[in-house]
This record gives structure tokens, C-alpha cells and sequence, in this order.
């Protein structure tokens, strides 16, 4: 009887817990659709109007129109200076190009050298194999400013600076999503490419036909999250990209001097929210496809 008491009380405890645990992303993501339904709230806004909503401290606007997003292909400008030195102005649809070539350029270099690399990290023995593992963990170790600017310089005497060879710089084959990759071929069985290897199969038909088939979830999910860190990253392409600006470069850019050139709150926040449009556009597309994959398991490749 002692012992189902204690049992009890355990259950009890541990329900408080879950019950507490769970909460807290609840809180979170309640203050996050507040935030984006206050920002929608702000970019649909009438300007005239919001001045004087956030005058007498009000948080929504009330008078609301969708002249905001029309006028962002209008009023989302960035001066760039050339090569030649002639000053010229960057509009929205060429940003939004930018973003697209800058998110897919840097991707997918940076997918097929990091699964090419980690694949035979992992499934091959060599020597210096353990070398090159320590030697990626190291360099993950060292601060970003520590780093960049020799890494700059590097690439400034190679000529791959705002241009189109910078893309090539991003197939490194290290960071985070090495470990990832190594650590998935890692615990794939052996089984697979042993049988493979028995029908008569070499190492580049293993890999195509039983290995990357089944890595399929995982490049995909990897894909997508460093589309989304790339479509989002706006200092690299101020650095190494600066006559080629992207959404998220020019949002924080014009984030700076938006007064001086006449952009109103309302309408830099519709920029916001059409900037966010491919990226959810893009997870609306995979979502579903992307969560029945990796709990499918690799097998299902």
C-alpha cells in the first residue's frame, strides 16, 4: 500500500512538471503570433493614421488599406556604387532575385560538398580520417571575428567578392551541418551496402543507389533550414555581397534612414511581411512531406 502511495505522489510530481514544461511554449508562442499580428496590424495600417496611434500610445491602428505593400515596389531602393564608380539604385523585384540567387547559391554548394565529405568521412577508413574530424572540430571552435577577416582577405585576393565565384567559397564541406551529415551516415547499417556490394555493386553505386536514397529526409530538411538561414542572413551580403543586396540586407539598411528618404512604419513593415512570403511559401510546400520522411525513418528513401 506504501509503495502505490509513493507511486502516486511520483505521478502526481512529475504530471506538475509536464504540466509546467508545457506551458512555456505555449506563453512563447502566444507572444509570437502577438507580435506578428501587431506587425500585420502596423503594415496595413493607414501612415497618417499610425502617427497618431503611436501618439496616444495606442497599439492598433484601426484605419487600415493595402497601399502599403503596393507602394514597397516603389519605395524599397537601395543605392549601390559599381565597379566603374557610377552610383545606381537597386529596386524590389532585383532584390528579391538577389535573395533567391544568393539563398540557393550559397545551399547548394554548400549540401553537395557536405554530404559528399561526410559520407566518406563516416564510411570509409583512411589515413587522416581522424585528422580532418578534429581539424573541422577546431575550426568550429574558433570565434567568427577571429576568422573573418582573414577569410575576407583570402577571398578578396582570389576575386571572389561580389561576384558570382563567392558561391563556390561556401562548398567547404564543415560546421554544424557536417556533423549532422556525419553523424546520420554514421548509424546507417551496414547491412545495406554489404548486400549491395555482393550483387556486384562499387562504392559510387552504393552510395548513389542505397546511401543518398537514403539521406534523401535529411539533405531535404537540411536544404531547407539553410535556405531559411541564408534568405534571412543580411551581414554576409553587406561584407561580401555589397552590390548585390538582398531583402534582408536592404530591410536593415533602410531600417537606418528610412526617415531621411520618406519610408513611412507602415510601409517598411510590409516589406517585411512580403519578404517572409517564399520562405513560408516553402515550408506550406514541404512541411507535411519533409515530417512523414524522417519519422518514416531512412529506410523509406
Amino acid at each position: 500500500m506504501s509503495k502505490l502511495k509513493t507511486r502516486r505522489k511520483e505521478l502526481r510530481s512529475n504530471g506538475f512538471w509536464v504540466n509546467f514544461l508545457g506551458v512555456i511554449p505555449l506563453v512563447w508562442g502566444s507572444v509570437l503570433v502577438f507580435m506578428a499580428l501587431w506587425g500585420l496590424n502596423v503594415a496595413l495600417g493607414d501612415p497618417m493614421t499610425y502617427l497618431d496611434k503611436v501618439l496616444s500610445h495606442d497599439l492598433f491602428v484601426g484605419k487600415y488599406t493595402f497601399q502599403n505593400f503596393i507602394d514597397v515596389s516603389e519605395k524599397f531602393m537601395q543605392p549601390v556604387s559599381g565597379s566603374n564608380g557610377v552610383m545606381r539604385w537597386i529596386s524590389y523585384p532585383e532584390m528579391l532575385l538577389n535573395s533567391l540567387v544568393y539563398s540557393i547559391g550559397c545551399t547548394a554548394p554548400r549540401l553537395v560538398v557536405t554530404t559528399l565529405f561526410s559520407y566518406v568521412t563516416a564510411r570509409y577508413e583512411f589515413r587522416g580520417r581522424g585528422f580532418l574530424y578534429a581539424f573541422i572540430m577546431v575550426q568550429m571552435m574558433i570565434p567568427t571575428y577571429g576568422q573573418d577577416a582573414a577569410k575576407y582577405k583570402m577571398l578578396s585576393e582570389m576575386n571572389m567578392v561580389d561576384n558570382w565565384f563567392y558561391y563556390v567559397s561556401q562548398g567547404a564541406g564543415h560546421g554544424g551541418l557536417f556533423l549532422i551529415m556525419y553523424a546520420y551516415f554514421k548509424g546507417l547499417p551496414n547491412a545495406y551496402a554489404e548486400a549491395a556490394k555482393i550483387d556486384g555493386a562499387g562504392p559510387f553505386s552504393v552510395f548513389k543507389n542505397i546511401m543518398l536514397p537514403c539521406a534523401v529526409p535529411i539533405i531535404t530538411a537540411q536544404g531547407i533550414m539553410n535556405f531559411i538561414f541564408y534568405w534571412n542572413d543580411y551581414a554576409t551580403v553587406m561584407v561580401y555581397q555589397k552590390t548585390h543586396p538582398t531583402l534582408s540586407s536592404t530591410l536593415y539598411v533602410l531600417r537606418s534612414f528610412m526617415f531621411y528618404i520618406g519610408l513611412q512604419t507602415p510601409t517598411y513593415f510590409a516589406g517585411i511581411f512580403l519578404s517572409i512570403i517564399p520562405v513560408v511559401v516553402l515550408y506550406m510546400i514541404f512541411s507535411g512531406k519533409l515530417m512523414n520522411n524522417v519519422s518514416a525513418g531512412g529506410i523509406k528513401g
